[in-house]
């Protein structure tokens, strides 16, 4: 695999257990309740979010819309979960939360890797650069978000 031509890594401190976070964010059903892009979606085939499971996703950001399949590759609790657009053979763009302890509570970063740009991230509107710095912002709020959503539960 080469190396991804864009990376990013956001973390931020969460006042809750490394399970809760992680039962947050491996629930890809819920990511529209933090993330400004992702509108949720629905497990395919039966999958509850194990290593080989399928996930369709629901996106938007600004005038585009899409839905993307991603394939579960990372299910480690409460410690990492990850997952691929278009499965890991695809080799377009990782997704990654890891949660650590910290403190009375947990440290979450959320990973991205840009590998290979799928047509649709070089189409829209500022291309690939575009992109990248669009998604910096998105992961930022979605930590945001998921961390008020553990600290509510």
């Amino acid at each position: 695999m080469s190396d991804p031509i864009f990376s990013y890594d956001h973390s931020v401190d969460v006042d809750a257990a490394p399970e809760a976070v992680y039962d947050i964010v491996s629930d890809l059903r819920r990511t529209g309740e933090w993330s400004p892009m992702n509108q949720g979606g629905e497990w395919l085939d039966g999958g509850t979010a194990k290593v080989g499971d399928w996930f369709e996703g629901h996106n938007k950001m600004g005038k585009m819309e899409w839905k993307a399949k991603v394939e579960i590759t990372e299910a480690e609790r409460p410690s990492r979960f990850g997952f691929w657009t278009l499965g890991k053979e695809a080799n377009l763009v990782h997704w990654s939360y890891s949660v650590e302890p910290a403190g009375n509570g947990s440290k979450l970063t959320q990973h991205y890797r840009l590998y290979n740009a799928p047509e649709g991230i070089a189409k829209g509107p500022g291309g690939v650069e575009g992109w990248c710095q669009a998604v910096q912002g998105n992961i930022q709020q979605s930590c945001a978000g998921i961390k008020t959503l553990a600290e509510q539960a």
